[in-house]
């Protein structure tokens, strides 16, 4: 009876909401497994989404007990969207392999939708031995994330006492500073403000929730030194030096190019060349 419902459902959602995806498998005498995409989430992901999947799955408590695999994407304002879902029997390498094809040719099938995706996978066994496979040209590497949190949880006591470092080289710094070195960064800061006031009178064209991530960003800035100031070549001092290239959108420091903001150090930069932080944001977390 609950196979009859779903396609009954299945049948209804491709009737009014045109161009949705749905695969339903079954071994003719019980349900294998499902995937949906809806057409609205598709032409969300591929108008209003950076070019990331993250896919992960999760079980499903109940009376049958089945794997929820799942993909969403982010929108430009860092919110997560959903794009599809599968529910299949069980968590096997065939099962993910299904899912990820079906995935793959809903998203590049319709149109010419050819941006490189980047996937961002849970620490499941199976996505590592399917992915390669099905995207073979994709490029792999490590989630940092899941790095952390297994090397953390290998070196449980790591974090207090690395805490306690930390705290002691923040208190070791804040005392050499000279009474001459904190009137100048105060000077500096006054500086800076004034420009950050002008700045404000400028049209806001990007995100809210990215707006205010780099107006933090923009706070932190501040207080950092700029030893050359060139659209080509410029150092920035700070407990680690960083080489900044305006130019080409570069920072030693590598954020810059990950996340597609202008971090603490190249905002530095641009601000000692009075032009506007947002001009130099990747185009992922505009509006236009």
């Amino acid at each position: 009876m609950v196979f009859v419902y779903l396609i009954r459902y299945a049948n209804k959602v491709a009737e009014i909401n045109h161009g949705s995806v749905i695969a339903i498998e079954n071994d003719g005498e019980r349900l294998k497994s499902t995937f949906f995409s809806l057409m609205a989430c598709l032409l969300g992901f591929k108008q209003g989404c950076r070019p990331l999947l993250f896919v992960n799955k999760t079980q499903l408590l109940g009376k049958y007990g089945r794997i929820l695999l799942r993909s969403t994407s982010k929108d430009y304002n860092e919110d997560l969207f959903h794009i599809a879902f599968a529910i299949v029997d069980n968590e096997t390498d065939e099962n993910w392999t299904w899912f990820l094809v079906t995935l793959g040719e809903t998203l590049h099938g319709q149109d010419d939708y050819d941006k490189i995706i980047t996937f961002i996978l849970d620490w499941s066994k199976g996505l590592v031995n399917t992915v390669p496979k099905v995207f073979p040209s994709l490029l792999h590497g490590y989630y940092l994330g899941h790095l952390e949190a297994n090397f953390m949880k290998t070196n449980p006591g790591l974090r207090k006492a690395l805490k306690k470092q930390w705290w002691a080289v923040v208190i070791k710094t804040m005392c050499i500073y000279t009474s001459k070195e904190f009137d100048d960064a105060c000077l500096n800061m006054n500086m800076l403000a004034e420009r950050h006031e002008l700045s404000n009178k400028w049209d806001i064209y990007i995100f809210p929730d990215i707006h205010k991530k780099v107006e933090h960003i923009i706070k932190k800035s501040r207080f950092l030194k700029v030893d050359r100031s060139n659209v080509e070549r410029n150092e920035v001092v700070d407990d680690h030096n960083s080489v900044v290239s305006l130019l080409i959108r570069n920072c030693s420091c590598r954020r810059w190019e990950v996340y597609g903001l202008p971090y603490n150090h190249a905002c530095a930069v641009i601000m000692q060349t009075d032009t506007n932080v947002h001009y130099y944001i990747d185009d992922y977390f505009t509006v236009e």
